[in-house]
């Protein structure tokens, strides 16, 4: 779940530090969406410059992209070229501005599993003939909905 904070502290934690702003991100009417072809598992960091300009960075992808808040937020995963997530610009509000250095903070899990890669040794009192190899083999699937 999102949740705003006066100013960044450099910490990357899941709950707010300090005293919370007045602004907050309404994902109750306008939701974050994620699909399994672009999500990925990040802590993520909107932080304003303006009152309608920010800045996006990932905790482990550093800074993102710089935009605004009178269109959709959705940056583009250069690994499948579709967005990591896509927050409707209706969810920055228009009701009160976005104070300079206000931050949104949230977390995102994409469907990626961590790939394993493992040797298999069959114990044998033959000597061993040819050569040593191995055959990797990924198996994946997906389903749209």
């Amino acid at each position: 779940m999102p949740f705003t904070q006066r100013n960044w502290t450099n910490v990357w934690q899941d709950t707010r530090i300090g005293d919370e702003p007045l602004n907050r991100l309404n994902v109750k009417d306008y939701p974050i969406v994620l699909t399994d072809d672009g999500a990925i598992d990040e802590k993520w960091l909107i932080k304003f410059t303006s009152s309608s300009q920010f800045e996006l960075y990932g905790q482990t992808l550093g800074f993102v992209l710089k935009t605004d808040t009178l269109q959709d937020l959705a940056p583009i995963n250069p690994s499948t070229k579709k967005p990591y997530f896509t927050i409707p610009k209706q969810a920055f509000g228009a009701d009160t501005p976005w104070s300079v250095q206000e931050v949104v903070r949230f977390n995102t899990w994409g469907t990626l599993l961590p790939v394993w890669v493992i040797c298999a040794v069959q114990p044998s009192a033959d000597n061993p003939k040819g050569s040593d190899g191995y055959t990797q083999v990924l198996f994946g699937d997906t389903t749209e909905i």
